[in-house]
């Protein structure tokens, strides 16, 4: 390599890590130019737009004025309330927003001053005076200021013409005729320590119709001046509010009269002067005044954003620190592969003479060394490397790799003589299978041979390979002993983990399922403890090998330590399909071990579960549940397996989480009481109301006791939850009570609260309480299908209750297998038919019979009749015409808020008619169960239609139908008043026979005006029965 190669090779990457430092250095100052440059910009658009502002708010006030003066032109005369109502017009606009007033200065001779005093005092300001006192030419008193309140009325009758910074501004507006801004001043209605800098402008106001063309002129005419006094805080703030808007919040301005930044005559102030990069100035004229505007930034560090410069300058160094370190390490890369080419060439060429020599002591290299030339032909290879192909140095000649290397070995040796007789060096692991099975790995050095008189010339190459193949072989040790248990043989935890995760996406792709089973072994730990680690270790090598083998070819089976494995099965097609080869592995987990003479056994527990699931789950959470379904079986006697339910362990950490939920409901008041009234249907009476607990769940809104109930039934905290209803209620009866309103309130208790012998106790702890409450307004509510347990002893505990006085009801009756025996023993006053029987009650016969039948045991055992489900005022009629008064419902009121009651009971009132309602007697009983029929048989054949299936088809004959039964069987249709109803029976049976027929044939449209005619026929029926029963 010439000097200047050498030189450039040694030193280029440092001139690019220098180039590449000084270029990221001068992005970056060219970013955070352009960054400053734009902020800056950003900056003095704002100031511009402020002072653009400024102006427009002056111009705009110095309009008003103008219409101020206006006025004087207008009217000979203008009077307080004119220049008021002026004004206030003025003050509802946004124009003349955040300035201290509009006033008028009116010039008075001093011939005229007391006919001025004389008329503004019979105005009404008795104490009026000009002030400060004294003789003068004339007079320039502040006449009208509005808005004329306190600040402002101090101002009343001040002679502004006295004070030399307002007397040249009105001299500037007088002479020149135009809106003119005094100096810096202060108000003289200011007072306190709110005290601000101020100015005013004034506007000259001229006499109507004498000519103002000169200044002379003017003087001559001048009446006085329309004026407005500003605080500038105040006028600032205005103008600058809204500067979020300008997208620069950090805007900071001083405000000078003239054109010098004097502080003597700064008008306005927003923040320290900092003289940054933001500095700027405007000036602003106004009619013959300048205001000289200063911004700056109130924060200039934060008003530049440097992090793009810096991200620059970071990312330039990094990548020219990347770009030298690469450079260096292939400069040290090549130099040491120069060194050793140019150390062999340089041995070879000072050893050329005695190359016999040489080569001899390359032969006791271990090594194998070889050189060719540019075709790729061997010329050269010491003594080991002759011996690995089996030729002699003279044989060796004009060979090449075809002769000695497999045709996939040739091409990949060939790359890489290509790359290298082009210039490069290389080192390359190669795999060199050999005829007689042998597979031997060797690291590849080579480098190119460059021609003596052209270095650039490249002659050949020489190569040095090393055999590599025991280090590999170390390696893979390694690599197994990182991944294999070391006594079993056996996958361990890392590796187990590696390919449960391959498991798991190859059953997704495939859609199959893979088995993840845990297993541990029962009873090692007794062979352990008594025979010794030895032979606990040859047992487990032993089981180990069997429940390998009694898996599938792809499954997995892994040792975990100690007496734990793990099995994964692949590719299941269902869950069933693990079982054979669940068995397998019990079996030969339990197969003896002969050690010698003695045979030692133990057993398995299985825990399993499968991939996928309906949530999604990691390897983890998969080994986990395995183990909790592994622990499952041990429980189960040990020696089987047990299947992981996932719906299982959701449903236990969501009962257990709803737990954990209800238990903070309690304690942070989210639990409520509603509501609903029981009511006397035909006096229209107010018997009571049914507490029901809601959840007013923070997320989920009002919750009904079906979302909350049934997850603590057998818990302690439906105890919990029980006595605060019954305290809450007892609460709100004393609220309503304290109010006028005493109002029966019945509370529904839970079979695990009845079954609590300390119930009577506690219920009247809490009835001490509220000694305001009688106990007789409380009743409780047994649900009839709880589970009462011992019957004997909760009829005890509700004797105990009702001795108290609280009243006992059975509610939901006849909705569960053991009516009649609650009836007989438990000491209930009132029965509650459950809203099953009395939903369907107007269309199903055997509900109305039900229904007739509860009220006639509860009769028959001295017990009240209450029906719960009543929704529409048809359920009230049918249940009056039975004998049945008391109900409650959606029909009547549903549940409600406690502070809606006193409305609902005093607006309460009953449907008109069921007052004069009758109640059907018993002979007449039958003519409604016979009307219910044939209304039940109207709707089947209405459902048909619907469906239009064969099936679903009611009897046509008229002598079939349960009606038509009743009608033959009953004797009623022998009598002579039902001669009506059998021929409204019999059209209307033709009539259904007809529709049928149309439906048949096709004919569709032309059936609904049948069905109506059906409907008016069967409704004409129902009115005849229902008159047969009021007869």
């Amino acid at each position: 390599m010439s000097i200047a190669a050498q030189f450039r090779a040694n030193h280029l990457p440092w001139l690019i890590l220098l180039v590449g430092g000084l270029l990221s250095l001068w992005l970056a100052s060219e970013v955070r130019n352009k960054q400053e440059k734009d902020a800056v910009e950003r900056f003095s658009f704002a100031a511009d737009q402020v002072t653009q502002r400024l102006e427009e708010r002056l111009d705009a006030y110095a309009l008003v004025l103008r219409g101020g003066a206006g006025l004087f032109d207008a009217s000979m005369e203008v009077t307080r309330d004119e220049w008021q109502i002026y004004a206030d017009k003025m003050r509802v606009s946004k124009t003349v927003a955040n300035i201290h007033g509009i006033g008028f200065a009116e010039r008075i001779p001093a011939v005229a001053l007391d006919e001025h005093l004389q008329r503004i005092r019979e105005e009404g300001f008795a104490d009026y005076h000009i002030w400060p006192a004294g003789e003068r030419p004339f007079y320039t008193t502040t006449l009208f200021i509005e808005p004329f309140e306190r600040r402002n009325r101090r101002s009343m009758g001040y002679d502004m013409w006295t004070d030399s910074v307002r007397r040249e501004a009105m001299i500037r507006a007088r002479d020149t005729g135009m809106a003119a801004l005094s100096g810096k001043v202060q108000l003289v209605a200011e007072e306190g320590d709110q005290v601000q800098t101020a100015t005013l402008m004034f506007v000259p106001v001229y006499q109507q119709e004498v000519p103002v063309a000169t200044p002379e002129q003017r003087q001559q005419a001048l009446i006085g001046w329309t004026f407005s006094p500003y605080r500038m805080d105040e006028l600032m703030q205005g103008i600058l509010s809204g500067w979020e808007r300008l997208d620069v919040q950090a805007l900071g301005l001083h405000l000078y009269d003239g054109d010098q930044p004097l502080e003597h005559q700064r008008l306005f102030s927003s923040h320290q002067a900092n003289g940054s990069l933001f500095y700027q100035q405007r000036l602003l004229e106004f009619n013959g005044r300048q205001w000289l505007l200063v911004f700056d930034h109130f924060n200039p560090a934060s008003g530049v954003s440097y992090l793009s410069a810096w991200v620059t300058l970071t990312g330039g160094l990094i990548l020219t620190g990347l770009v030298f370190w690469l450079l260096r390490l292939l400069q040290n890369i090549q130099v040491n592969a120069r060194k050793l080419a140019d150390q062999l060439t340089r041995e070879i060429r000072q050893h050329y003479e005695e190359s016999r020599r040489f080569r001899k002591a390359l032969d006791y290299v271990s090594s194998y060394i070889y050189m060719k030339d540019t075709k790729g032909g061997y010329t050269y290879a010491n003594q080991i490397t002759l011996d690995l192909f089996g030729v002699t140095q003279e044989s060796l000649k004009g060979t090449a790799d075809t002769d000695y290397f497999p045709p996939a070995t040739v091409r990949h040796l060939q790359q890489i003589d290509r790359r290298v007789l082009q210039g490069e060096q290389s080192s390359e692991e190669v795999e060199i299978p050999f005829a007689d099975g042998r597979v031997r790995h060797y690291l590849e050095i080579k480098t190119p041979i460059h021609d003596d008189s052209d270095p650039d010339k490249v002659i050949g190459l020489l190569g040095i390979s090393t055999d590599i193949t025991e280090m590999k072989e170390h390696e893979r040790q390694l690599e197994h002993v990182a991944h294999y248990d070391a006594l079993t043989n056996l996958p361990n935890r890392v590796l187990l983990a590696d390919r449960l995760s391959q498991a798991m996406v190859q059953a997704q792709r495939r859609g199959q399922r893979v088995a993840v089973v845990y297993l541990d072994l029962d009873g090692f730990k007794a062979i352990n403890d008594c025979h010794g680690h030895a032979v606990g270790d040859e047992i487990l090598m032993t089981l180990a090998g069997r429940m390998k083998d009694a898996l599938r070819e792809g499954d997995t089976l892994s040792r975990l330590g100690g007496d734990e494995f793990v099995a994964v099965l692949l590719d299941l097609p269902d869950t069933e399909t693990a079982t054979p080869l669940l068995q397998r592995l019990l079996a030969a987990a339990s197969r003896p071990v002969m050690l010698g003479s003695e045979a030692l056994a133990v057993t398995a527990s299985l825990g399993v579960t499968f991939y996928p699931q309906s949530e999604t789950l990691e390897a983890e959470q998969l080994l986990r549940q395995a183990d909790q379904a592994m622990y499952q079986a041990k429980l189960a006697g040990k020696g089987r397996y047990h299947l992981f339910d996932a719906e299982e362990d959701r449903s236990v950490r969501s009962h257990h989480e709803s737990l954990e939920r209800i238990q903070v409901a309690l304690r942070c008041q989210e639990f409520v009481l509603h509501y609903q009234p029981k009511v006397n249907m035909r006096t229209g009476a107010v018997i009571g109301v049914e507490a029901l607990v809601r959840w007013q769940h923070p997320q989920r809104g009002l919750l009904p006791p079906s979302a909350f109930l049934p997850v603590i039934e057998e818990h302690p905290l439906a105890l919990q939850l029980g006595e605060w209803v019954i305290g809450a209620a007892l609460f709100q009866m004393t609220e309503w009570q304290s109010h006028g309103l005493t109002l029966p309130v019945s509370i529904n208790v839970g079979a695990r609260q009845l079954r609590q012998g300390e119930l009577p106790l506690r219920l009247q702890g809490m009835l001490a309480r509220y000694p305001a409450i009688n106990p007789s307004q409380l009743e409780l509510e047994i649900l009839e299908t709880s589970a009462l347990g011992d019957l004997a002893q909760v009829a005890e505990i509700l004797e105990a209750c009702r001795k108290l006085g609280v009243g006992i009801s059975l509610d939901d009756f006849g909705t569960g297998y053991s009516s009649l025996t609650y009836l007989k023993r438990l000491p209930a006053g009132m029965v509650k038919v459950d809203q099953s029987f009395i939903r369907d009650v107007l269309d199903n016969p055997e509900d109305l019979a039900i229904l007739n039948g509860v009220m006639s045991l509860a009769a028959a055992f001295g017990r009240q009749v209450i029906a719960e489900g009543v929704e529409t005022e048809a359920h009230g009629d049918m249940l009056l015409r039975i004998g049945c008064e008391l109900a409650q419902g959606y029909g009547i009121a549903r549940p409600m808020a406690a502070d809606l009651i006193p409305a609902w009971v005093s607006n309460w009132q009953p449907s008109p008619h069921w007052r004069s309602l009758k109640r059907v007697s018993q002979p007449d009983l039958p003519l409604v169960y016979a009307a219910l029929e044939h209304r039940a048989w109207v709707q089947n054949l209405l459902d048909s239609l619907e469906t239009g299936r064969l099936q679903d088809r009611p009897p046509l004959d008229e002598n079939e139908c349960r009606f038509g039964r009743w009608l033959q069987e009953s004797g009623w249709g022998q009598r002579s008043d039902l001669q009506s109803v059998n021929e409204l029976h019999q059209q209307i049976h033709q009539l259904a026979h007809a529709i049928y027929r149309l439906q048949d044939a096709g004919h569709f449209s032309d059936v609904p005006s049948l069905v109506e005619e059906l409907l008016q026929l069967r409704d004409r029926l129902l009115e005849q029965l229902e008159l047969l029963q009021q007869h």
